[in-house]
């Protein structure tokens, strides 16, 4: 159908009393991320959410050893996003030693249980969740973000893609797998404070502008004589 088409057959159909009302699509949600622990009730309920998704799609639960300490400050934090006051996605980060895996560095962070329920996706809180996660493990410290997922998972590799994180050798419990796939980015180094400079030797207009910064406004005011002060030469 063409636009003068579909304009035409509006109209008659409000000529008629056959149109029918425009579809109002809600306002976005504003999504409220708070640091909770990963054996919180929300963060259990939306772990074992994503955890039925690898069952679904790869026949069993993710085997990667997870400790709940392991997502504590300052080696780690956990994000529960609420919307509209339910709990609507989660996601963390903890540090990684280098060792086992030579995939790993040093300053490497884990990004793990990104989840996103189903009624809340596809208004982008899976990339606001992640550029929370970037920002906070920056600030702690983190040099890079690795993550692992699979060739099952086209809809999460699309976002780590678009986000730029490319791929790097798989490493973990999956790195032996061939639908596993990894990825990395560097991560934005916390800001160091700027070293004051030292204080300079005051010069001359220096002391000048110090001397009146002590006086009153009144005292500063400086007398311009007129010209009819002005004594004429004869």
């Amino acid at each position: 159908m063409t636009v003068v088409t579909e304009v035409c057959k509006r109209v008659g159909d409000q000529k008629h009393g056959r149109l029918t009302p425009r579809r109002h699509y809600p306002r976005p949600t504003v999504l409220d991320l708070r640091v909770v622990r990963i054996d919180h009730p929300y963060a259990i309920m939306l772990v074992e959410a994503v955890q039925q998704v690898y069952v679904h799609r790869y026949g069993g639960a993710d085997r990667t050893p997870v400790a709940a300490g392991e997502f504590a400050p300052p080696s780690g934090l956990f994000l529960v996003g609420y919307a509209d006051g339910e709990p609507a996605v989660c996601g963390g980060w903890r540090l990684r030693a280098p060792e086992p895996d030579p995939a790993l560095r040093e300053g490497d962070v884990e990004l793990k249980r990104m989840y996103v329920v189903p009624v809340c996706r596809g208004r982008g809180y899976a990339r606001r969740l992640l550029v929370e996660l970037e920002r906070t493990a920056g600030q702690a410290g983190g040099r890079r973000m690795v993550l692992e997922t699979g060739t099952r998972q086209p809809e999460a590799m699309a976002l780590y893609r678009g986000a730029g994180y490319p791929e790097m050798d798989r490493f973990g419990v999956y790195r032996h797998t061939a639908s596993s796939r990894c990825f990395a980015k560097p991560l934005t180094p916390r800001a160091r404070p700027r070293p004051q400079p030292p204080d300079r030797p005051q010069t001359g207009i220096g002391r000048v502008r110090r001397w009146l910064s002590t006086r009153s406004a009144t005292e500063n005011r400086i007398s311009i004589p007129t010209r009819s002060c002005i004594p004429r030469r004869w």
